[in-house]
């Protein structure tokens, strides 16, 4: 089964060069151009298997979107990796609402794929292995 990778980006260069550095790794990507089109998908079963999320997003900015997304609905223990050029207090406030990872804008590809990988080999939080249950 592919595994899907949510991106919300309202950047598209940005959002196809993390499309690009995850394609290689067999990863089918979604991509979503605002906080509040990322909101309503991660509300949706089945949830994605990892979500990399902007913090300055229109409509809903990253940091809500993470609060509401940890709260509670199908995507809640899904590892969510964080890019933003913001600095070292939005990196504190991104992992304090539940972000497993943060990268800094700009970001290296093959880190980034890397990160993707370790998180996704990590596999789901047991919440999110349970909500894709049969």
């Amino acid at each position: 089964m592919t595994r899907l990778v949510v991106v919300a980006e309202d950047d598209r260069h940005i959002a196809r060069l993390v499309e690009l550095a995850l394609e290689p790794l067999g990863l089918a990507v979604e991509r979503l151009a605002d906080g509040l089109a990322a909101l309503e998908r991660l509300g949706r079963a089945p949830p994605p298997d990892l979500v990399v999320l902007d913090l300055t997003l229109p409509g809903l900015g990253g940091l809500e979107v993470l609060g509401r997304l940890r709260g509670e609905g199908p995507a809640r223990a899904v590892p969510v990796l964080v890019l933003s050029a913001r600095g070292d207090a939005q990196r504190r406030a991104a992992l304090e609402a539940g972000a497993t990872e943060y990268l800094s804008k700009p970001f290296d590809v093959e880190q980034l794929a890397a990160l993707a990988a370790r998180l996704l080999a990590a596999g789901p939080a047991p919440a999110a292995a349970a909500e894709r249950a049969p």
